[in-house]
């Protein structure tokens, strides 16, 4: 018996698609990014100022000024990143269970898997950029290394484990199966891209449509300038793109649920 791949991703795309699934990322999303933009924005003159003056003279106080600037945005995207992976478990609880009355539920369990679930993201991206470092291979290997623990979160949530287990669960369909994971990989990927490429449309047009001024006008203050200009239609295709950007990652989310639960079932791995 072989993987039914309408079943994963009809359920993935049902899944993704529903506004209760990827408005839980959006709203994540939005309210982290507008918090690092605003401290960029709102700042923008001063953080100029001090890099252009950093070209001219070295002042270890112009230096300063510029990490305090900077340390705001990098604490907020790490917060969100901490937080992203909590939602990930929520989602992939959701994914399994899909009443709408485990939300709630799902937080919760999502909360106490949190340290195997953040163990697990931390050790397979020491992992990949480890092996990234190897000259020639490196490169494969940074893809290689995400595959063969392709379904660890999912393991540590469905099955009630540790990170340990999660990526030991992982590694064992890959190494049982690696062309079909490889082949789900490749799959939902390309879904993402499609879907991704559709809600990309209207800021890519934007983009597209200064470049040419960009081009002309190479300064900072100048490209900070078209951006203020036409702040509205840029807020309007990120919120867009930030929406494409929370269907994908649900639809990937409940796809890899669908295709781990078959794995198991169909070639009754564990």
């Amino acid at each position: 018996m072989g993987i039914d791949w309408s079943k994963a991703l009809s359920e993935g795309f049902r899944f993704g698609f529903h506004p209760k699934r990827w408005l839980q990322f959006f709203i994540l999303d939005a309210v982290f990014l507008s918090a690092i933009l605003s401290a960029v924005y709102f700042n923008i003159s001063d953080i100029i100022y001090i890099i252009s003056s950093l070209s001219t003279e070295a002042d270890r106080f112009l230096i300063m000024n510029l990490v305090n600037y900077i340390l705001l945005p990098v604490f907020v995207f790490i917060v969100w990143f901490l937080v992203r992976i909590w939602m990930q478990g929520a989602i992939i609880y959701q994914g399994w269970k899909a009443k709408n009355s485990e939300i709630g539920k799902s937080w919760r369990f999502a909360c106490k898997k949190y340290p195997s679930l953040f163990l697990a993201m931390l050790i397979i991206t020491l992992i990949s950029t480890l092996v990234s470092m190897i000259p020639y291979i490196g490169f494969i290997l940074a893809i290689v290394v995400p595959l063969i623990f392709y379904f660890a979160l999912q393991a540590i949530i469905i099955r009630n484990i540790g990170f340990y287990e999660g990526l030991e669960d992982s590694y064992r369909i890959f190494r049982k199966h690696p062309f079909e994971v490889i082949l789900i990989w490749l799959v939902i990927m390309v879904v993402n891209i499609v879907i991704f490429g559709i809600f990309a449309l209207p800021f890519a047009y934007l983009l597209l449509m200064n470049i040419f001024y960009m081009a002309q006008n190479t300064g900072i203050a100048s490209i900070i300038l078209i951006f203020r200009e036409q702040m509205l239609f840029f807020v309007t295709a990120g919120l867009i793109l930030l929406v494409g950007i929370s269907i994908t990652t649900s639809f990937t989310l409940k796809a890899q649920v669908e295709f781990y639960l078959q794995l198991r079932k169909r070639f009754r791995i564990f």
